[in-house]
């Protein structure tokens, strides 16, 4: 493959990336309450924004000093984004209803200021970086031949997730709207449903990460003094970062 077509997928991939459904549960509850096109692309934009600044640390580690990722830390991270999934979930149901007490004058506004509202993608965005970074080097190292040419593919792989995340975030912060508009009920109903799919997705991600961390043996029977891993455990690391960067 040469340079050019392996830079536009690395840009496609990006954009597919972004819908995978950890990333499309976690922005629709960030999303829940946005008003306006602006906010909305404010949302996915930093949510990329974290997940492009995580792969291309990691990326370029591993590109250009030769970090070691190994099956234990994939699986880490792996924990970390199923932590996050049910944190966003149980806040999503309980600011919910929050949200339903300051509309009937209750309390306050529930509408978090600039700064907490554009941290909280920023952080997603990042933790959720952690889990797939590993994958989408490794695939970029594997695609080109050369350094420079690997780092671009992070580049356009990062711009494409963000331009992805935002079109997604744009698409669900207009239907939440839509909803709204139409019925109270039924977007509070939607509300409450995603919070409650976050949840879900998370315990799943967690046992699925705790099942595959059992196999390898726990996180230090694969980190031998020295920071050196095994071959073999090298080659399933690499099919297994592989196949989460392009799941």
């Amino acid at each position: 493959m040469n340079l050019p077509s392996a830079l536009a997928l690395g840009f496609f991939l990006g954009i597919r990336h972004a819908t995978d459904a950890d990333h499309l549960v976690a922005i629709g509850t960030l999303v829940r309450h946005e008003h306006g096109v602006r906010s909305a692309v404010r949302t996915g934009a930093f949510w990329g924004l974290g997940h492009t600044l995580t792969v291309l640390t990691v990326g370029a580690s591993m590109v250009f000093f030769r970090l070691t990722v190994s099956g234990p830390w994939l699986r880490g991270a792996e924990l970390a984004v199923a932590a996050m999934l049910i944190s966003l979930g149980a806040y999503a149901l309980w600011g919910e209803q929050r949200f339903d007490r300051a509309s009937s004058g209750a309390s306050g506004s529930t509408v978090p200021g600039w700064t907490v509202g554009r941290l909280r993608p920023l952080l997603v965005g990042i933790v959720h970086g952690l889990a797939g970074s590993a994958g989408v080097t490794l695939l970029a190292l594997t695609t080109l031949p050369n350094r420079t040419g690997a780092l671009a593919y992070l580049v356009l792989f990062g711009c494409g997730t963000v331009i992805g995340m935002t079109l997604l975030t744009l698409l669900l912060a207009w239907s939440l709207s839509w909803t709204r508009r139409l019925s109270a009920s039924m977007q509070r109903t939607v509300v409450l449903a995603a919070g409650v799919t976050s949840i879900a997705l998370g315990f799943m991600v967690g046992v699925e990460a705790l099942t595959f961390l059992r196999l390898d043996g726990g996180f230090r029977a694969a980190l031998p003094v020295g920071g050196s891993v095994p071959r073999n455990d090298r080659s399933r690391c690499v099919d297994a970062c592989q196949a989460r960067a392009i799941r």
